[in-house]
Formats: C-alpha cells, structure tokens, sequence
C-alpha cells in the first residue's frame, strides 16, 4: 500500500468517524429527531372522576393529531382510579422508570399531583396539571405548570359577591375527599369572615356520598342565609335535589367552576334554579371555538368541562418539546417563552414565575335551565 493510498484511506476513516459523531448527536440530541417522543399522562379514566378523565384525555389527543406532530408522539395515559394518590405515585413511577416518558401530563385532582410531583421533580421532569385547582401546587416544585387558575380566585371570587349581596350568616358544605374542594372551602372560609362574616356550621362528605340528607338538615336548622357548598357535579346535583325535598330554601352558592355544566340541572332539575357559581370568562379567541368544534367533530360530543385546559396543557407541552433542544430545563424556559400571552382553547395563557395561570372570573346563576351572569 503506498503513500497516496494510505492517506486516501486515512480521510475516509476520519470522515467516517466525524459522520458517525454527528449521526450519534443527531439522535440523542433532543425531541426533533426521528425518535418517537413519550408523554406520560396520568387521569382518572375509571371510577366517580372518569367522566372529567376522559374527557381531557381525549383532548390531549386532539392536541397531538393538531400539533403537527403527531407521528412523532406517542401518548401512554395511566389510570389513577378516581385521583387516588398511591395510585398516581405507582403510575408515575411506571411511566418515568419503564416508559422513559419525557414529561408528564396530570392529575386531575390537586392531591393526585400533589403526590406526583416529587417524584417528577427528582427526577427532572416537567409535570403539567390541566385541571388541579389547590393553591397549594404553587409551591409543589420548579418544574410544575398547571393550565388552570388557582381555587383562591374562584374562593374570593363568590365570597366577594355573597358579602356585597348582604348575606352575613355562612353554612359550609365540603367534599373533604378531594384536596381541592377542601382548599375551596378554606379560601372562601378566609375570605368571607375577613369581611365581617360568620361561619355557623360546617359540614363534610366524601366524593361517593349521593345521599346528605343528614348535613342538610343540620344546615337547614341554622340560622345560616348562604351555604357555600364545594362539590363536583354529581354529587352537587344531588344536595340540590334533596334540599328542596327538605324544603331548604337557603340561598346555595357553589365555589367550583364545575357547577356550570350540563351535568347539574340533569340531575337536580329545577332545583338547580338561582344555584350560583364562579366561572371563568369565556374566551372570545378563534382558538377556542375552533376547540370546540374539532371537539365535536373528533368525539361527537360537547367537550366536557376542563377538555380545554387539557387540550392546552398538551399542546403547549408539545410545542415546547419541540422548540427545546430535550432538556428539562430547556422545555422550561421554552414554556415559560410560549406559555407568554398565549392564545388557547381556555382563554388567554401567561404562566407566572411558579408556572401558575390567572384567568379572569364573573359570577353566574341558573335561569331558566340556562347560564347566565348575575346581574
């Protein structure tokens, strides 16, 4: 072999060898490659909750197929039964360990991604809670986002307007199953006594409970002029129901958003008559009628509550991923750059330095079996 020969075969060797370190960079080095991309999804799709479960699963769906990206993604959703913390812990740990998700997408509830997001968060990951609502998921982590606003603003929304409106004399009425809802009976609990209040009894019940016969008749026997009740629809629907039954008169205000679904006048009926509840503006963007119709068209169904705060979690999620160069802290700074003024299918999104949202609230009641603002 001669000189010329050698050297000849010593550049195709090098060039080789400096192909082969880019090919090797060009796969590992983030979301934008040929590689599938993993996010992990945890939801309760069976049990009370599987009805709000499913629906943002089907939205965070929807968001993959509108992305763009959709070959490139794979979602691996994980049940947690109903928001059942161990649960969710055991699903996360499933898809961090043996999926290798890149991020995850959940819970519903504020306790289940309470007790996801440690674990999230030794492990470097971003969390996304669409719909968890507990103040106390501000403070859960520097790599915790939520697409929802906070229960304090709902909370102080309603005690605000039962205060102004001269109601003076309060009966809670709380599902203490739900970490959420006890937040929510907390926060109007504060709000409403710091305006010169009164708290004259309070009373729990657990998400499954479809019978409060017992908690109404003890409210029913105060001399309360307001009940604050936190509850998720059904069993909402329920307390409404049976308080007429009673012949509890007693104004109800509910502190979730939840209370302006269709859900509520279907099983309580004209007992859901003057219910009122805090609800989020609605967004006048294109961005969320065109939701609702792709929704529609994709499911053949109205969204369920909470669907956009899904399909916003996802979407944002994917294309943070694909703005990053796939390290947790650049997917971070790349939410915190487009989740900036953001235009979605819940409204307009600026998270704040905890990966908060705020959203602006009104006060609604039902008239005639339809949603309207107070006047």
């Amino acid at each position: 072999m001669n000189k010329t020969t050698k050297t000849i075969l010593g550049l195709v060797v090098l060039i080789l060898i400096i192909g082969g370190i880019y090919f090797l960079n060009q796969k590992t080095s983030g979301p934008v490659s040929d590689e599938t991309i993993k996010i992990g999804v945890i939801l309760p799709l069976t049990g009370e909750l599987a009805t709000y479960g499913e629906g943002v699963k089907n939205a965070i769906d929807l968001a993959v197929e509108k992305s763009g990206f959709k070959d490139k993604i794979q979602i691996i959703a994980e049940d947690d039964h109903g928001c059942l913390s161990p649960d969710a812990v055991s699903a996360a740990q499933k898809l961090i360990n043996l999926d290798k998700v890149t991020a995850i997408i959940g819970s519903l509830c504020t306790g289940s991604s309470l007790a996801i997001a440690p674990i999230t968060e030794q492990n470097k990951l971003i969390l996304i809670a669409p719909t968890a609502t507990g103040k106390n998921l501000t403070d859960a982590g520097e790599y915790v986002f939520r697409t929802i606003a906070s229960d304090a603003d709902k909370s102080i929304a309603v005690a605000n307007y039962a205060f102004e409106k001269g109601f003076r004399k309060v009966a809670l009425l709380f599902d203490s199953s739900q970490d959420a809802l006890v937040s929510q009976r907390d926060d109007v609990k504060e709000a409403f006594t710091k305006l010169g209040g009164q708290v004259v009894v309070e009373e729990s019940f657990v998400t499954k409970d479809r019978d409060l016969r017992s908690q109404l008749i003890k409210v029913k026997n105060t001399d309360a002029d307001v009940i604050f009740i936190s509850a998720i629809p059904e069993t909402l629907g329920v307390a409404l129901k049976e308080a007429e039954t009673l012949g509890l008169t007693t104004q109800f205000i509910s502190t979730e958003t939840s209370a302006g679904t269709q859900m509520v006048i279907d099983l309580a009926g004209t007992s859901s008559e003057n219910l009122i509840f805090p609800f989020a503006t609605t967004p006048e963007n294109v961005e969320y009628n065109n939701f609702i119709n792709d929704y529609k068209t994709a499911y053949g169904v109205e969204p369920t509550v909470y669907a956009a705060e899904g399909y916003d979690a996802g979407m944002l999620l994917i294309k943070s991923l694909f703005a990053s160069d796939g390290t947790t802290d650049d997917i971070k700074k790349e939410l915190f750059k487009i989740g900036n003024n953001y235009y979605g299918a819940s409204g307009v999104i600026t998270f704040d330095q905890n990966g908060d949202v705020q959203k602006p609230m009104v006060i609604k009641t039902i008239k005639n079996g339809q949603f309207v603002e107070v006047e």
